[in-house]
């Protein structure tokens, strides 16, 4: 991953704590600067940013002070130096993978979306889903921003998620081959099933949408059951207990959103299928509103939000777009 410009000159270490959602915006940059096809329109749209709110140049400047720090320092005090109470710690190691140096880089590496995808067998881009045909006849669908690894063999059929979101068919296997879908948290066994399965920071969500699957977290001995029409969350811990399935979970596939919820939320899950930075004010982040909408053109989407909802779309640039009171 090529290192973004202009991250020179690192800042105070007592700067002002930023907002979470600023927060999540920065490193939201920080992946379109460290993208391979990250143009000027790209970084006049950054720099746009950081000149728009000074919590913004707060945020970015707390990036770079990481970045000063982890140059020349060994595994045990780069932990120490990435302890913020702005982002979870696997959100500060993505961060400081990408920033960090060549060292720092391959001692995170693994942890950065441009090393998960460059690695993975399959991966999609942002906004892109694929559909495979598995050697053993299951199929599987990934959905924007994923990335898996696939091996079967004489003994086994084993898909790892290591980034992302996908939907599984599986099939029955003539050699009594076990189906297992791992992540970091813990592995998921199905029993003749179609589910959803998707990775957030630190936690997995488990959505069956036919059958049942078994959920075990890594560092449990507690399996746990779920049926058709319910979904589970579990960390490496841990599992949740079960609730019903979302409306509208897995719609993905068919390339379509659904909507059932606050404004803010639907704007979060919509910014997932979009290259940049796209936001909800706080101002008409509580608004409700209930739809489905096709993942084709989000810019559309965004239109026909305009045109049903007191808010404006302000397009700050083609890779920021803030959804604004009107």
């Amino acid at each position: 991953m090529r290192r973004h410009p202009e991250c020179g000159t690192a800042a105070r270490p007592d700067l002002p704590l930023v907002s979470p959602r600023v927060a999540q915006e920065a490193v939201r940059w920080l992946v379109e600067l460290g993208s391979d096809d990250a143009d000027d329109e790209v970084r006049d749209a950054w720099r746009r940013w950081r000149a728009a709110d000074l919590e913004h140049e707060r945020a970015w400047q707390r990036i770079e002070t990481m970045d000063a720090r982890m140059r020349g320092l060994s595994a045990a005090p780069a932990v120490a130096a990435i302890s913020s109470p702005v982002m979870s710690r696997r959100q500060a190691l993505r961060t400081l993978a990408a920033i960090g140096g060549t060292g720092a880089l391959l001692w995170l590496g693994q942890e950065t979306p441009a090393w998960q995808k460059a690695t993975a067998d399959w991966h999609t881009a942002i906004g892109e889903r694929q559909d495979l045909v598995l050697a053993d006849g299951s199929r599987l669908f990934l959905n924007t921003d994923s990335a898996v690894d696939v091996a079967i063999d004489a003994v086994q059929r084993r898909v790892q998620l290591r980034r992302g979101e996908i939907l599984v068919e599986t099939v029955p296997d003539l050699f009594g081959r076990p189906f297992v879908v791992e992540t970091d948290e813990g592995r998921i066994r199905p029993i003749g099933t179609r589910f959803v399965v998707r990775r957030y920071d630190d936690a997995v969500r488990v959505a069956v949408l036919d059958g049942a699957v078994e959920v075990l977290p890594a560092w449990s001995p507690t399996l746990s059951r779920v049926d058709a029409g319910q979904r589970l969350d579990f960390h490496a811990r841990a599992a949740m207990a079960s609730v019903p399935v979302e409306p509208g979970t897995g719609a993905w596939r068919e390339g379509l959103i659904f909507a059932a919820g606050t404004l803010g939320e639907f704007i979060a899950e919509l910014s997932r299928y979009r290259r940049g930075l796209l936001r909800c004010d706080d101002a008409v982040a509580s608004l409700r509103l209930s739809g489905v909408f096709p993942l084709a053109d989000i810019d559309r989407v965004l239109a026909t939000l305009q045109q049903t909802l007191p808010v404006r779309i302000d397009y700050r640039s083609r890779y920021w777009v803030v959804v604004a009171p009107r």
